[in-house]
């Protein structure tokens, strides 16, 4: 069924991933530089609920505002301006501007702006966003990382993936995953999969990439937020 294809793909995905980390380790004189860091740090995963996808609704926001006001909390807290994706957590949640959305471990956005209590959040697909990406090819039940891009959203409902020299190897099914979260070494998150792989007359791959996971049909996400260990 899908629940056991999801789990495979899950497993590869993070065997692959201590096969990475296990060779740049072993290739790097100090093994423990990248581990003290990333000690310094905890990923942390905060629910969050979809409210609106057109923005904050005008019956919402008077009464964000009148709630607020009581407590004094400023106007200007209290709002996000914007027609994307409204989520149910903010700045109290210590939820930023730059946080992964995700589903499980695809990511569907991040946060682009936030408030006291809400956030609107940028989906993959959408025209500005931008988030490092590499190639991870799944064959003879084993995964395999491959070369590094930048994933773009194009504004279409599909993302393009630029950078990759024509040397590099791309077919269309292969898995786009991250390099980071929020710019700190973590999890391996899936971005979408090549539905269109041409080459282009620069010496580059022309790679067409599909979200895996469809804002439309999704309810319940989490963001993903980097905390400082106490």
């Amino acid at each position: 069924g899908s629940s056991q294809e999801t789990l495979l793909r899950t497993l590869m995905i993070e065997n692959a991933r201590l096969r990475r980390d296990l060779k740049r380790r072993q290739a790097n004189d100090s093994p423990f530089a990248e581990r003290s860091r990333s000690s310094l740090v905890e990923l942390q995963s905060v629910p969050a609920r979809i409210l609106s996808r057109s923005g904050l609704p005008d019956s919402l926001r008077e009464l964000m505002i009148d709630a607020g006001q009581g407590k004094g909390i400023r106007r200007s807290e209290l709002v996000v301006q914007g027609d994307g994706i409204l989520l149910d957590v903010g700045a109290k949640d210590t939820v930023r501007a730059g946080d992964r959305v995700v589903d499980g471990l695809a990511v569907i956005g991040r946060i682009d702006k936030t408030a006291q209590w809400v956030s609107l959040v940028q989906p993959i697909s959408a025209k500005g966003f931008k988030a490092r990406a590499r190639i991870l090819r799944i064959a003879n039940d084993e995964a395999h990382f491959g070369a590094t891009g930048m994933l773009e959203g194009l504004g279409t409902g599909e993302c393009s993936l630029t950078g990759i020299a024509h040397t590099e190897a791309v077919a269309i099914g292969d898995q786009v995953v991250s390099v980071d979260v929020n710019g700190v070494d973590g999890p391996v998150l899936t971005f979408g999969q090549v539905v269109k792989a041409d080459f282009l007359a620069g010496g580059q791959w022309d790679v067409r990439v599909k979200p895996v996971v469809n804002f439309d049909e999704a309810s319940d996400v989490q963001v993903l937020c980097w905390e400082l260990r106490a």
